[in-house]
């Protein structure tokens, strides 16, 4: 989550700056990780939590593609915004453990375009 956080704030600068091609090439490098941790996500059609981060993964490639074609520093913010929160659940699920010692389950649903994320 990091790179991809620190591409869009980078990619930020370069609207800015009317750095078009640095924009692009950022956009893209965020992309290309968004689109890896879709494509690791274990397929588990038991597991509800797979569908939401799947779909969650693919709106936020939605919204990088938006900045390639507006060049909104607003949506760079939201999707900034939403990789931290994501980023701080999984940072907490790997430090609670459940009852019995083992970590607990992460559960997420999708609202609105929103992922919610509870452990």
């Amino acid at each position: 989550y990091d790179y991809a956080i620190s591409y869009v704030e980078l990619a930020m600068e370069a609207i800015k700056k009317e750095n078009f091609e640095g924009r692009f090439n950022l956009i893209n490098n965020a992309c290309m990780i968004i689109n890896s941790l879709r494509a690791c996500l274990n397929k588990d059609p038991n597991n509800p939590a797979v569908e939401t981060l799947s779909n969650y993964y693919e709106s936020l490639d939605k919204l990088l593609l938006t900045v390639q074609t507006n060049n909104s520093l607003e949506v760079c913010i939201e999707i900034i915004n939403d990789l931290k929160k994501v980023k701080l659940a999984w940072e907490e699920a790997n430090h609670i453990p459940d009852n019995n010692g083992d970590q607990k389950q992460i559960e997420a649903s999708n609202v609105d375009n929103k992922i919610n994320i509870r452990v």
